[in-house]
């Protein structure tokens, strides 16, 4: 699949389109208080499509989950790449060139191995991060790990401990496409980590609850919905979960379903081409930001979304 830019827009060496292979989006909209976020997906009018671009850095090749702290954006490589974790700042001030300098604040190699990450998210005191994709569905090892901020602000991880678990439903563990035991999507709330499956078989999800200690548990399964799309990331406003992911034509969504009931699940396709939607967070006021993976020969960057009735 081919993402058609207009190149007067996107100026980059070959070297650095090796590089760059994943797009960052904003959603153009200011959104104050639950009532616009509610009116954010307005299923049956609004239709949403890109409008500006602007190159990534080169230090993030393939970014998969975003976690916004309340000053930075926090993101992850997925995997196969180096074990670092990155922050973002000044994605979406139009004021602020964008470029390495600007975008990248923290950028350092964390003591873990990048066997699978697809998701991060946070609370107060820790960053979590998502070790527990699974494409084949043949992972025993599926894992998240937990690192204090207070590291992260000084620069030198010692210490993460590792939250293991297992889905008590799956018994058959031989490597096939079909299943429904992957998972990209993940959020904390109060003392429990959740977790939205990435069904290849049914492409319905799972909702599967964790403890936030260190330890090995059995993921408990507490509810599920109908998304008809593969799930790729997850955040929690309030009490609405929005969720990002892709059909097998190529087809990018965006949804939300109500936290604990998980009913009156609602979704709207982006209008995109060539490209895969992998992460999504919200910054208070501003609006959300999506993440989605290069597609073919294109390079990565920054695109505002807008919404069009």
């Amino acid at each position: 699949m081919r993402h058609k830019l207009n190149h007067s827009h996107c100026t980059i060496s070959n070297g650095m389109k090796k590089c760059l292979l994943s797009l960052v989006f904003f959603l153009a909209f200011s959104l104050e208080g639950q009532s616009n976020i509610r009116n954010f997906l307005n299923i049956s009018k609004s239709k949403y499509s890109f409008e500006n671009f602007i190159p990534l850095p080169k230090g993030i090749p393939e970014i998969s989950g975003l976690y916004f702290d309340g000053t930075v954006v926090w993101t992850i490589n997925d995997g196969g790449n180096p074990a670092e974790i990155f922050g973002l700042t000044n994605i979406y001030d139009s004021t602020v060139a964008l470029n390495d300098d600007n975008i990248i604040k923290t950028q350092f190699p964390l003591p873990l191995k990048n066997n699978d990450w697809e998701a991060l998210t946070g609370d107060a005191d820790f960053i979590y991060i998502g070790d527990f994709g699974n494409n084949p569905g043949n992972r025993k090892d599926l894992s998240i790990y937990k690192i204090s901020k207070s590291q992260i602000q000084n620069n030198r991880v010692e210490q993460v401990d590792t939250i293991q678990f297992f889905y008590p439903e799956q018994s058959n563990f031989e490597s096939r496409f079909f299943h429904n035991f992957d998972c990209e999507a993940m959020f904390v709330k109060g003392d429990s980590i959740y977790l939205l499956t990435k069904n290849w078989q049914n492409r319905n999800s799972e909702i599967y609850r964790l403890p936030k200690t260190k330890g090995f548990h059995a993921a408990q399964l507490i509810g599920s919905f109908n998304p008809n799309f593969l799930v790729t990331d997850a955040c929690l406003v309030e009490n609405e979960i929005f969720i990002t992911g892709y059909n097998f034509r190529g087809k990018q969504f965006i949804g939300k379903l109500n936290f604990g009931t998980w009913n009156d699940f609602e979704k709207q396709k982006i209008k995109m081409k060539h490209g895969q939607i992998e992460g999504i967070c919200y910054i208070p006021n501003k609006g959300f930001i999506l993440s989605t993976e290069q597609r073919k020969t294109r390079c990565a960057g920054i695109f505002t979304i807008k919404s069009k009735e």
